[in-house]
């Protein structure tokens, strides 16, 4: 694909991200190939305005934007972070509203499988470089799926992981007490990304 077409693509599209960019383009070639016009490509692309639990918006906290997003895998969550520090460097066009600012980037997570957070521990524990703050629930355990391994690892102990890479680390061991931090603290500079594949998104009923 040429750059100009990568370009344009950057100058319209609504979600965040270079994986989102990277779709577009992907799309944008395959309605070449079916020989739909430009124009509507371009027009669809630019009237998307993401998908369900995919960096959607949920509503403001304190004047804080709060968002939901099922990143649940350490290149997942990168991805995620990544699109949401390039939104605040450009001034986003997104329906919430934002213009250039100093905001910070909070990451709300919630662990799923204790056997996947063992397995991928580390990558997690650097996995959160692009935010300016964590807060770590405790594990989501998946019945069935599970092995002994839910006694070798924590949110507890990833958090201390976390906090050689990212000084703001907390953890929160429930939804109810999430939810209590980020009513007592979010600001109105602040962008709140509520992060698992868990049941995390229990906390938008106790933050709204």
């Amino acid at each position: 694909m040429r750059d100009k077409e990568a370009k344009k693509i950057r100058g319209i599209i609504k979600v965040p991200g270079e994986h989102n960019v990277s779709n577009a383009l992907a799309v944008f070639k395959l309605a070449r190939v079916l020989h739909i016009p430009d124009d509507v490509t371009y027009g669809s692309i630019s009237n998307f305005h993401g998908s369900w639990r995919r960096f959607e918006f949920k509503g403001e906290i304190n004047g804080a934007k709060v968002y939901d997003d099922y990143a649940h895998h350490p290149t997942e969550i990168k991805a995620t972070l990544a699109g949401a520090r390039a939104m605040i460097k450009k001034g986003s066009r997104l329906r919430s509203g934002y213009g250039e600012s100093k905001r910070k980037i909070w990451a709300v997570f919630q662990p799923h499988q204790f056997e996947r957070t063992k397995l991928l521990f580390k990558e997690f524990a650097r996995a959160f470089k692009g935010a300016d703050k964590v807060i770590l629930l405790d594990v989501y355990g998946v019945k069935g799926r599970e092995n002994k391994v839910a006694t070798e690892v924590s949110s507890e102990k990833l958090a201390k992981a976390i906090a050689q890479y990212q000084k703001n680390v907390f953890y929160k061991p429930g939804i109810a007490d999430a939810a209590d931090y980020i009513k007592k603290t979010a600001s109105s500079e602040d962008i709140i990304i509520i992060m698992g594949a868990g049941d995390i998104w229990k906390i938008f009923d106790l933050l709204f």
